[in-house]
């Protein structure tokens, strides 16, 4: 995939992550936990000093639990309430869940800081490559990382291929993934502004 404008990530010691998550296939209680604890991991390493969080959870429809102005002075509290969110039902509208994260770093996002979007998925989106590109390129102009993570085998991953603003900004993972393997590799990305392609299956 090819995007006309440069994908740039300034250095900043604040960063605003967004996940967008999506357990919606036959092993969704499997796949949605994993993404939980992938969420969770990720909290452990960046803290909630420096670093703010939004979450979104997306099947037919998308809504954002967290927002980045939502205030939490420990790692705990934030990752209590993580594992309280139930998944969303129906065939996953990945256009729907851009959409949101989109306006989510508009809302509340920090103007300073960097931004990155972690999208989850374990099921093959029903929306069409055009609405994807159209809003993942949306996001794109505004700076923000876009990193991908399917989980599980029923994951499409043609469907990242209008999100990422390279093929290599993917990573593959199995329900039993320990979560620090694929964390050390996405704030490895995240710190250095790059991406590279992790294959994590057994």
């Amino acid at each position: 995939i090819y995007f006309p404008f440069p994908i740039v990530v300034q250095p900043s010691k604040e960063i605003d992550i967004a996940f967008a998550l999506s357990g919606t296939s036959r092993n969704a209680d499997g796949t949605f936990a994993a993404m939980k604890n992938i969420v969770k991991a990720v909290i452990d390493k960046y803290g909630t000093g420096k670093t703010r969080y939004g979450l979104i959870v997306f099947g037919s429809t998308a809504s954002v639990k967290v927002g980045f102005s939502d205030y939490f002075p420990s790692k705990d509290g934030l990752k209590n309430l993580v594992e309280t969110f139930p998944r969303s039902s129906g065939s996953p509208t990945l256009h729907n869940a851009l959409a949101e994260a989109k306006n989510l770093f508009a809302n509340s996002g920090r103007s300073n800081a960097k931004k990155v979007l972690i999208v989850m998925v374990d099921e093959k989106s029903s929306s069409t490559p055009k609405d994807v590109k159209k809003e993942a390129r949306l996001i794109h102009e505004k700076n923000v990382l876009i990193i991908a993570v399917n989980v599980g085998e029923g994951a499409d991953p043609s469907d990242m291929d209008g999100v990422v603003s390279r093929n290599d900004n993917i990573f593959a993972v199995d329900t039993n993934v320990e979560p620090t393997t694929i964390v050390n590799g996405i704030t490895s990305v995240i710190d250095k502004g790059n991406i590279l392609l992790h294959i994590l299956l057994d």
